[in-house]
């Protein structure tokens, strides 16, 4: 009877957990406007189509905000993603068929599973606008930032798909042509901290001393010294090499006033 029991949990638990969206109509998914991840899907669903559009018609984050707020307002919500997408894109609705919900537990997994069709695009060749490609790069750190997304991704069974995830955010900060893109991409990477716990976050330190753009290592200075990701320990050495050997008196400042206030924080003797 207890064997019964543990195989019956085993396959609520795989329905419920390792549901294959990739045999999902998403035209029939009622979305609910509610729930903050669900619009997150929606959203990337629904630019998953922008690469082919002109730059100017690109849908932000923001953008789709305020539509779906004026369609709560009018009373004109439609009921299926399919409809939602049509009315965006302004094209001819699909007719709902059976149409389905997502639970609580499965919208994390419907995200990474999103996320895994979008890491291969992230880069200046699907996107060669950099606005463009720095929303399509905010949307995506934000889903990884979600608490039910990084719990979803915990553990040492997912360990490589998370690494999978982050590399393509991990490749456009090293790499990304335009330094504007490389600075502002900083900021929701801190915030939602997507690198936590992985050897990335090592990569962010080095990045202040290797960025050729003084504004890039300004802006990541600016960050690391809001935040608490790295210790002393580890500040002090790349701080004193950013002041003996950067060419950019700005820079030397920052990591001065820096390292400064770390030796008050922790009462270091100069």
């Amino acid at each position: 009877m207890k064997k019964l029991f543990f195989l019956v949990f085993f396959l609520i638990s795989t329905t419920l957990f390792a549901q294959d969206f990739t045999l999902v109509d998403w035209n029939n998914w009622q979305v609910d406007y509610e729930d903050p991840k669900q619009l997150r899907l929606a959203y990337l669903k629904i630019i998953s189509d922008f690469p082919k559009f002109p730059a100017k018609e690109f849908l932000t984050y923001e953008e789709f905000l305020e539509k779906k707020s004026q369609l709560k307002f009018d009373r004109q919500l439609p009921q299926t993603f399919g409809q939602l997408k049509a009315h965006i894109l302004e094209e001819q609705a699909p007719v709902a068929t059976e149409t389905f919900s997502l639970s609580q537990e499965e919208v994390p997994q419907a995200l990474v599973e999103d996320l895994k069709q979008w890491k291969d695009s992230l880069n200046s060749r699907t996107f060669p606008t950099e606005k463009i490609r720095l929303e399509v790069a905010i949307a995506y750190c934000k889903v990884l930032g979600e608490k039910t997304v990084k719990e979803f991704l915990s553990g040492s069974e997912r360990y490589d798909l998370r690494n999978e995830l982050l590399e393509p955010i991990a490749t456009l900060l090293k790499t990304d042509p335009a330094w504007g893109f490389r600075r502002d991409i900083l900021a929701p990477i801190m915030r939602y901290q997507i690198f936590s716990g992985t050897t990335f976050t090592l990569e962010l330190l080095e990045m202040v001393t290797s960025d050729p753009n003084h504004m890039v290592q300004l802006e990541l200075l600016r960050l690391l010294q809001e935040s608490n990701i790295f210790s002393y320990t580890l500040l002090r050495p790349t701080l004193i090499q950013l002041i003996e050997e950067d060419e950019n008196s700005q820079v030397k400042a920052a990591a001065q006033a820096f390292l400064k206030e770390l030796e008050i924080k922790y009462q270091v003797a100069t």
